[in-house]
Protein backbone atom coordinates (compact mmCIF):
# COMPACT_ATOMS: atom_id res chain seq x y z
CA UNK A 1 0.00 0.00 0.00
CA UNK A 2 2.93 2.64 0.97
CA UNK A 3 4.61 1.17 -2.08
CA UNK A 4 1.65 2.05 -4.28
CA UNK A 5 1.23 5.76 -2.72
CA UNK A 6 5.15 6.20 -3.19
CA UNK A 7 4.55 5.41 -6.79
CA UNK A 8 1.36 7.65 -7.71
CA UNK A 9 3.30 10.96 -5.82
CA UNK A 10 6.20 10.00 -7.53
CA UNK A 11 4.40 9.96 -10.92
CA UNK A 12 1.84 13.48 -9.54
CA UNK A 13 4.75 15.29 -8.80
CA UNK A 14 5.67 17.33 -12.02
CA UNK A 15 2.46 17.62 -13.04
CA UNK A 16 1.92 19.38 -9.37
CA UNK A 17 5.15 20.91 -9.72
CA UNK A 18 3.89 22.46 -13.15
CA UNK A 19 0.45 23.24 -11.67
CA UNK A 20 2.09 25.38 -9.28
CA UNK A 21 3.63 27.17 -11.26
CA UNK A 22 0.91 27.97 -12.72
CA UNK A 23 -0.64 29.51 -9.59
CA UNK A 24 2.22 31.57 -8.88
CA UNK A 25 2.34 32.99 -12.33
CA UNK A 26 -1.54 33.67 -11.94
CA UNK A 27 -0.08 36.05 -8.87
CA UNK A 28 2.35 37.55 -10.50
CA UNK A 29 -0.09 38.49 -13.41
CA UNK A 30 -2.52 40.33 -10.97
CA UNK A 31 -0.18 41.76 -8.79
CA UNK A 32 1.59 43.13 -11.94
CA UNK A 33 -1.83 44.36 -13.19
CA UNK A 34 -2.43 46.24 -9.82
CA UNK A 35 -5.45 43.86 -9.91
CA UNK A 36 -6.84 42.52 -6.27
CA UNK A 37 -6.94 38.63 -6.14
CA UNK A 38 -10.55 38.82 -4.72
CA UNK A 39 -13.94 39.72 -4.78
CA UNK A 40 -16.85 39.88 -2.88
CA UNK A 41 -16.45 36.41 -2.71
CA UNK A 42 -13.77 34.24 -3.38
CA UNK A 43 -15.34 32.42 -6.44
CA UNK A 44 -15.54 35.98 -7.74
CA UNK A 45 -12.07 36.90 -7.25
CA UNK A 46 -10.40 37.71 -10.09
CA UNK A 47 -7.52 35.14 -8.99
CA UNK A 48 -9.85 32.04 -8.55
CA UNK A 49 -11.56 33.06 -12.03
CA UNK A 50 -8.22 33.33 -13.74
CA UNK A 51 -7.67 30.13 -12.65
CA UNK A 52 -10.63 28.52 -14.11
CA UNK A 53 -9.81 30.35 -17.28
CA UNK A 54 -6.58 28.65 -17.29
CA UNK A 55 -7.63 25.45 -16.39
CA UNK A 56 -10.51 25.17 -19.66
CA UNK A 57 -7.23 25.41 -21.62
CA UNK A 58 -5.06 23.18 -19.53
CA UNK A 59 -7.33 19.90 -18.35
CA UNK A 60 -4.20 18.44 -16.20
CA UNK A 61 -4.43 22.17 -14.36
CA UNK A 62 -8.33 21.95 -14.70
CA UNK A 63 -8.42 18.56 -12.92
CA UNK A 64 -6.12 19.27 -10.62
CA UNK A 65 -7.99 22.75 -9.23
CA UNK A 66 -11.13 20.57 -9.08
CA UNK A 67 -9.49 17.54 -7.02
CA UNK A 68 -7.85 20.53 -4.48
CA UNK A 69 -11.15 22.06 -4.39
CA UNK A 70 -12.76 19.12 -3.50
CA UNK A 71 -10.07 18.59 -0.88
CA UNK A 72 -10.91 21.65 0.63
CA UNK A 73 -14.30 21.83 0.90
CA UNK A 74 -14.91 18.97 2.35
CA UNK A 75 -12.14 18.89 4.84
Amino acid sequence: MCAQLSQQSTLNKPVSDHNFVQLLSTVRFLTRQALPLRGNLEENGNYWQLLKLLGQENDELGLWLNQARNITLHD
